[in-house]
């Protein structure tokens, strides 16, 4: 007998043993949750601010658009919500939404915009009618960095929300919310004979401390052991916090609803969600609304169904009522109350090309999962209409190119024909646009940035400026190379490695004596590379580095020609050098990322350096000016494209790659088409990257003012006789030009002392 007791106790102590270790176990993984990090928090990527200023036209500054994007509502009547626009007669009136910028916090007012003749001719507060001379609107979210699923969440203290929202969620989820200790057996017991009664399954017994195990805690799975786990952290729970932290952080953990792929948490984000408003301004009627949803969001979403969401709005304020929450007045007003559910934004133009590289550049200094759980918030350079409008104009172009020349349609989605195409503020290197491919979905590698390709001709500008900027670093002297420099077009056979080269033209001719300008405006290759053997293929490697290229370059004679290949990202950063006055700025995609408190983790301020002089950089620009109005890119003036302008088409040897690369004072744009396969183009860069210049410039400009290339000092000019580079004089014949000189280097010679008129 005493053997069967020692055994029992026995058995009696180990399971105790057991059930208490379990219990310890179950209360540090609760301790661990709620006193640690709660929530993995995407961390949000948003665009650059636009903005507003008099003198904008409505359509250039594309504000409907915009407005949509960023959530704000179209109101018919007087607007009194953050979020709301109005058009009245020629004025548009918005109250601009809170947004958290860094250190210091905007909080939304309203803005009148007067409106004359399809130009914006004044803007003003309207509380104290203070003119404003430049708004700048919020950013718009462009991409989420995140783990397995997009959980929108805005964090709110349990003192920033209405006791109305609190007492209707307890009043319609757990009415003996404070009397209970995490389980109800009397919810329970009523919750069975209900059900029981109604034959199915209409009332549940759970506690809003056992919702918040389950949602935080365990998975969704109606097991024995879930629901055993579920009673004994419930208790766990209760024992250990307050019923204010279990309340606060139930309100924030609880699923509201579906916005596309990106799941609604926490009231924060659903009143933002269903009501574009702060927690604290939210109705009666409306938290009674958010309160009866919880159940089941999705089937009473009221963007879908919103009489059956006002049903169940009003059988929350029944059951507050009833339980003495309100008064009879209030609820007579509440049920009455005209629920305005706000359409939800599709949100911000996606850019995932841009994205990826943002995500690739912050990983030197943030791990993965920081990037995807701590919330950060990450500010660009990125322009969404810009954005847009690249997205457009490269399909179409490039469906265009399929559809026109049948030889480069293919069956096969990954043979299709790609391209790239980047934007780029030269001042400041911030980049506005970028597009790494046709369709993301089905290719997502970006060439843009990955793509290591020939440039060819494009190339071909760095040795000019590397030749200018000797002649302004060594001074003027006879053997200074100019604009009007005379080059030898003629037949050179070179040997390197035991192996001989023979460069030839587009054209397949020769033509004797040209000058730089006539050689860069045809693109000819035979008086480059001799150029480029003149001043030293080291030199012109030593520039291409001073430019940005730090791809593999050798100093080989085709070098000149563009023979190694490098990035479209490489080439456009060389490129802004010549845009931006010989003064190099690091390509910037960033400008600066927070913590998701908005406490500044690091800010990227603009540098500049010289990488050549303002004068070579300049002689450059004003070649390729002449190469848009006379050379290989005078498509563009037939296109209709009228401002000054500076670029440069780019065609392999072998077809294999169309380059275009070009720029205004304000932006410079680079365009890329061909096969990632590297299959034949038999398309010039000019027949099939130019046009997609054309089409994006057009419509990126349309705001900009229109502007000429800023003249450096110790620039002069010369009237000249093209064919020769000869001084002209009227004698000469009409054959001139007005040529730019580095001070020191004009011709002194005319065609009149050389014997020829």
């Amino acid at each position: 007998m005493r053997k069967k007791v020692k055994k029992y106790i026995l058995i009696y102590l180990a399971v105790s043993l057991s059930f208490l270790t379990y219990i310890f176990y179950l209360k540090i993984m609760i301790t661990t949750r709620i006193e640690g990090k709660k929530w993995n928090l995407p961390s949000k990527v948003y665009s650059a601010p636009f903005g507003l200023y008099p003198g904008q036209t409505i359509e250039g500054s594309h504000i409907f658009p915009r407005l949509e994007r960023l959530g704000y509502h179209l109101s018919s009547g007087k607007i009194s919500v953050k979020g709301d626009y109005s058009v009245q007669g020629d004025q548009i009136i918005i109250y601009l939404h809170d947004f958290p910028y860094p250190e210091e916090p905007f909080q939304g007012y309203v803005l009148r915009l007067e409106v004359d003749r399809g130009k914006i001719s004044r803007i003003s507060r309207s509380d104290n009618l203070e003119d404003i001379y430049f708004q700048e609107m919020e950013p718009e979210l462009i991409a989420g960095f995140f783990e397995n699923s997009w959980e929108e969440r805005m964090l709110i203290k349990l003192d920033e929300i209405p006791p109305s929202l609190v007492q209707a969620v307890i009043a319609i989820e757990d009415e003996r919310f404070y009397q209970h200790h995490g389980i109800d057996v009397k919810s329970i017991l009523r919750a069975f004979l209900t059900n029981i009664r109604s034959n199915q399954i209409v009332q549940g017994g759970s506690t809003l401390t056992q919702q918040l195990v389950k949602n935080f805690f365990l998975n969704q799975k109606r097991t024995l052991t879930r629901k055993i786990n579920e009673a004994l952290m419930a208790l766990i729970l209760e024992a250990q916090y307050s019923k204010k932290q279990i309340l606060e952080t139930y309100l924030n953990e609880i699923y509201w609803g579906q916005k596309g792929s990106v799941g609604i948490f926490g009231i924060g984000k659903a009143a933002q969600f269903y009501f574009a408003r702060d927690v604290k301004d939210l109705t009666l009627g409306e938290s009674a609304l958010l309160a009866g949803i919880i159940r089941a969001p999705n089937h009473l979403d009221p963007h879908k169904n919103f009489k059956k969401a006002v049903e169940r709005k009003n059988v929350v304020l029944k059951k507050m009522l009833d339980l003495r929450l309100i008064s009879g007045d209030d609820y007579r007003k509440a049920v009455n109350e005209k629920i305005q559910v706000r359409e939800s934004p599709e949100g911000g133009h996606s850019a995932p090309f841009f994205a990826d590289l943002v995500r690739q550049q912050l990983s030197s200094n943030y791990s993965s999962s920081v990037l995807n759980t701590d919330g950060l918030r990450i500010y660009t350079t990125l322009d969404v209409e810009m954005q847009k409008m690249a997205d457009e104009t490269l399909k179409k172009n490039l469906n265009f190119l399929e559809k026109t020349y049948p030889h480069l349609k293919h069956s096969d989605p990954s043979r299709d024909l790609e391209g790239c195409l980047i934007a780029v503020s030269p001042h400041t290197g911030h980049v506005v646009a970028l597009v790494g491919g046709k369709n993301y979905q089905i290719n997502q590698f970006n060439r843009a940035t990955q793509a290591h390709r020939q440039p060819g001709s494009i190339f071909k500008p760095l040795v000019y400026l590397t030749a200018f900027e000797q002649t302004v670093k060594k001074g003027p002297s006879p053997n200074s190379i100019t604009p009007a420099t005379l080059l030898d077009d003629s037949p050179v056979t070179l040997t390197l490695d035991d192996k001989s080269w023979s460069p030839q033209n587009y054209d397949q001719t020769f033509h004797g004596l040209v000058t730089v300008r006539k050689a860069l405006e045809n693109s000819m290759n035979v008086p480059t590379v001799k150029l480029a053997l003149t001043i030293g293929l080291d030199a012109i490697i030593q520039t291409a580095r001073s430019l940005g290229i730090e791809s593999l370059l050798r100093p080989n004679p085709s070098l000149a020609l563009g023979s190694y290949e490098v990035t479209p990202f490489e080439i456009i950063s060389a490129y802004t050098v010549l845009a931006n006055q010989g003064m190099k700025t690091e390509l910037q995609t960033i400008k600066m990322v927070t913590d998701s408190n908005g406490k500044i983790l690091e800010g990227k301020n603009l540098e500049v350096t010289a990488a050549v002089s303002p004068q070579a950089a300049f002689l450059v620009t004003y070649l390729l000016k002449g190469v848009v109005e006379n050379g290989t890119a005078k498509k563009i003036r037939e296109s209709g494209f009228q401002r000054p302008a500076a670029g440069k088409t780019g065609t392999t040897n072998d077809y294999n790659d169309a380059w275009f690369v070009g720029y205004t004072p304000d932006l410079l744009t680079l365009v890329w088409v061909g096969f990632d396969q590297g299959e034949k183009l038999n398309l010039t860069g000019a027949s099939a990257a130019l046009p997609i210049w054309v089409d994006f410039m057009k419509e990126a400009l349309e705001e900009f003012p229109y502007s000429d290339f800023t003249l450096p000092s110790k620039i002069r000019f010369e009237k000249i006789v093209p064919s020769t580079g000869l001084k002209w004089a009227p004698e000469c014949g009409p054959e001139v030009i007005e040529e730019a000189f580095f001070e020191g280097t004009e011709p002194l010679q005319s065609c009149l002392n050389d014997g020829k008129k």
